[in-house]
């Protein structure tokens, strides 16, 4: 699955996913005036002070006794900010205790932590902790920023970061598109191949029970389709196939081959809408499953954002309703299913 040359050569890039990311922001913004003050004004709102228009950005600003952190800002010469970036790494023993005590007595200076979209709330609550626990009590600013005595600190993702520089680079230094584009897509790479530390919610009976949801559907899908006897359903020789990445249900349905899958894989990918559950169709030909030529041409017809290729193989997308019921869920999937189905055998009258 392509997401860009940065990520591609990551693995034989010397240094941390982090220093990577953060060189490369920190590029950016020496390079552009445009992205660097569309950064600044960014921090500057969720830090709830005035950071100036811009900033000078320096990687790796070491400092003996607080600690190195990935980006610092100077406002005319003064130390205002430090960023620290975060996928999955754990923190280090300067944070954020040591970052807030370097900027201590600093008028309108804050540190920011940088982090994937699925850690923020975590990992935010991991850094007021290791405050609190150095005797730092923070005054609420809002949900996600807090006073440690005229010092702020707050959290922000990559995409919330990417999501403001794009839009500006595209209007004012498109030249610069390109580069945000690799840092883009080396973010999405990290992102979804990075192990996500476990809380303390992750080990109880809940999660187990939610994880088996996932697997409940399917067969409740199937379950259903089996009672469409106008289809003549059958799934005689049909076995369920359990995966690493998800789980897999088959049925054959008005001469077709279905299956109904939960896919991981497929879940996380970035080039197609959010869901779990998946389906394929397959042509039947001498008691065969096959891709038939007539069916590549069907799934052709079919908006891409709901297709996604997985081993060689099409699967459409099964988008599901929040707050239903099982049954109601899966009938709802299900109905999918045949309108698909449906459409095809159509397509192939």
């Amino acid at each position: 699955m392509p997401y860009s040359l940065l990520a591609h050569l990551f693995p034989r890039i010397r240094g941390s996913q982090e220093d990577v990311a953060t060189y490369s922001l920190a590029y950016v913004l020496e390079q552009s005036s445009a992205l660097n003050e569309s950064f600044t004004r960014l921090v500057s709102k969720k830090l709830h002070i005035s950071l100036g228009s811009m900033l000078s950005y320096n990687c790796q600003d070491a400092d003996s006794e607080f600690g190195r952190p990935d980006i610092a800002g100077y406002k005319d010469g003064v130390l205002s900010l430090l960023c620290e970036a975060k996928f999955f790494a754990g923190l280090t023993s300067n944070q954020p205790v040591s970052y807030l005590n370097r900027l201590s007595g600093t008028e309108n200076s804050g540190v920011i932590f940088i982090c994937p979209r699925e850690r923020v709330i975590s990992l935010w609550d991991k850094v007021i902790t290791l405050a609190e626990e150095a005797g730092l009590s923070g005054e609420k600013i809002a949900d996600d920023c807090l006073d440690y005595s005229g010092t702020r600190m707050s959290i922000i993702s990559w995409s919330e970061i990417l999501s403001e520089l794009l839009p500006t680079a595209t209007e004012r230094h498109p030249e610069m598109l390109g580069d945000l584009r690799q840092l883009e897509g080396f973010c999405s790479k990290i992102e979804s191949e990075a192990f996500i530390p476990f809380n303390d919610d992750d080990f109880s009976v809940q999660a187990a029970t939610s994880m088996d949801r996932y697997y409940q559907v399917v067969d409740e899908v199937i379950s259903i389709l089996k009672s469409h006897k106008e289809l003549s359903p059958d799934t005689k020789g049909l076995r369920n196939s359990p995966r690493w990445q998800g789980y897999s249900s088959y049925i054959r349905l008005n001469g077709k081959g279905v299956s109904v899958d939960f896919l991981r894989q497929l879940w996380k990918a970035p080039t197609s809408i959010i869901t779990p559950f998946w389906f394929k169709i397959w042509d039947v030909e001498n008691k065969k499953w096959v891709n038939s030529d007539q069916l590549r041409r069907y799934l052709a017809t079919i908006d891409s954002k709901y297709l996604e290729v997985l081993n060689g193989s099409t699967y459409i997308a099964l988008v599901p309703k929040a707050y239903l019921p099982l049954e109601d869920l899966a009938d709802d999937l299900a109905n999918q299913i045949l309108s698909y189905l449906n459409n095809y055998i159509y397509f192939t009258d």
